[in-house]
């Protein structure tokens, strides 16, 4: 209802998706929403890279810059079909590589996956989470979370389209999940940090002093 409040006045679908970690119960607005994925679409193929162990350099690209070169040629390194049915054998049957498209939910569900050591082993996990730590886009979810807590996530943007995923790495974990299509973007800037705070806010019951 607040989320909702929050952006009714804003152009464009602004969703959410949180997943408690420890709780194990989920709740979101317009988080089943087929949506523009912008750089999230690189997450599976940073975890197969990880996974076959595949140049990590890529990978640390692909999570710090969000560097479309080093995508590009690690979908080409694992092919699109072996990444197509990666995508599907997560559970990620709204993902489209081919149309850069996904929900929510799904890149969510994504992130649990990966918190749980479901995806790849601890180690490498850990190690994926480093390259998702400390990015270059440190201006959208993270300034809604404390700043003593660690915040691994992605980030993408395109014309009209920000998103920024990831988990909060609190006492009480929990993934969270903004995006947005079809939002003007400078109205999205200003916004996008006060939903991060509002979402952590009530998630939390804590209230982060200025």
């Amino acid at each position: 209802k607040l989320f909702k409040e929050a952006t009714d006045n804003y152009s464009g679908i602004y969703a959410f998706y949180i997943f408690d970690l420890k709780g194990d119960y989920y709740y979101g607005l317009n988080h089943k929403e087929v949506m523009q994925a912008a750089s999230l679409i690189k997450l599976p193929v940073m975890y197969m890279a990880m996974r076959d162990d595949k140049d990590k350099s890529l990978v640390e690209a692909m999570g710090k810059r969000s560097d479309n070169g080093a995508f590009t040629k690690m979908v080409s390194v694992l092919g699109k079909e072996n990444v197509n049915k990666t995508i599907k054998d997560l559970g990620m049957s709204k993902t489209s590589l081919s149309e850069n498209l996904t929900t929510p939910e799904e890149i969510g569900i994504f992130f649990k996956k990966l918190y749980s050591n479901e995806l790849i082993d601890m180690e490498k996990t850990k190690e994926l989470e480093g390259y998702m730590t400390d990015t270059n886009f440190e201006d959208w979810l993270r300034p809604g979370i404390p700043s003593d807590i660690t915040l691994v996530h992605k980030y993408g943007r395109e014309d009209h389209v920000i998103n920024d995923a990831g988990i909060v790495m609190s006492d009480k974990p929990f993934v969270i999940v903004i995006m947005t299509d079809g939002i003007i973007e400078s109205e999205a800037i200003d916004l996008f940090p006060k939903l991060a705070k509002l979402l952590y806010n009530n998630h939390t019951n804590n209230e982060i002093t200025d």
